[in-house]
């Protein structure tokens, strides 16, 4: 979580740190005690710290993913993927619902739905479009690894990725969720990309 979460800004292209606060929780918490969000059996997916022992551990480039890799896993990301940065949010970056109150731009996009761009930003579609390029590009390059993967990236690139390649099929906001928390599932990339068995978790209190 940064300071832009607690002030419940749209934070895309900002660079900012996690909190002193959850670089310490982070530190501290053991991924056996997450709390499944669902009924499915999360500890299937996430058997204590033994996963990510194992896993490859892929970021966004910005430093809140980084740093959460770091202090959740005690190391640095195997891989950064450019293209799993958040959505591009353009002339509303960093603004948050008081601020953006009357602005015609932000009025337009809440009309659509989420679908329109931000002015010089990016729409859902392409938003979407990118980051799925991006990991499909990343799974071409990892399909002859068996290690689990497990993915440092933001609230926007995980709806982006399990509505496309989530199974059964949802909607893009069905999969908000919330700083510290995430899915995990099954993903399989024999013919086409999926993911299966999604189950969500909180690291937090």
């Amino acid at each position: 979580m940064t300071k832009g979460n607690i002030e419940k800004r749209y934070v895309g292209s900002t660079n900012e740190d996690i909190l002193d606060s959850e670089k310490e929780l982070l530190h501290n918490v053991s991924i056996s005690e997450c709390r499944s969000v669902s009924e499915n059996n999360l500890k299937k997916h996430l058997q204590g710290m033994e996963i990510i022992n194992d896993a490859v551990l892929i970021s966004s480039p910005m430093r809140r993913c980084r740093e959460t890799c770091l202090y959740l896993t005690g190391r640095e990301p195997d891989m950064i993927c450019d293209g799993l940065r958040e959505m591009n949010f353009g002339d509303l970056e960093y603004k948050n619902f008081t601020e953006l109150d009357g602005n015609p731009y932000y009025q337009a996009y809440i009309d659509s739905n989420g679908e329109k761009a931000f002015p010089n930003g990016e729409s859902k579609q392409e938003f979407t479009d990118r980051t799925c390029e991006a990991f499909a590009e990343l799974m071409h390059e990892l399909k002859n690894d068996v290690r689990p993967l497990v993915l440092f990236v933001h609230g926007g690139t995980i709806m982006a990725l399990l509505s496309k390649y989530g199974v059964p099929k949802k909607d893009y906001f069905s999969y908000q969720t919330k700083p510290l928390s995430g899915f995990a599932g099954m993903l399989s990339v024999d013919y086409n990309i999926s993911i299966t068995d999604i189950t969500g978790f909180s690291l937090g209190k």
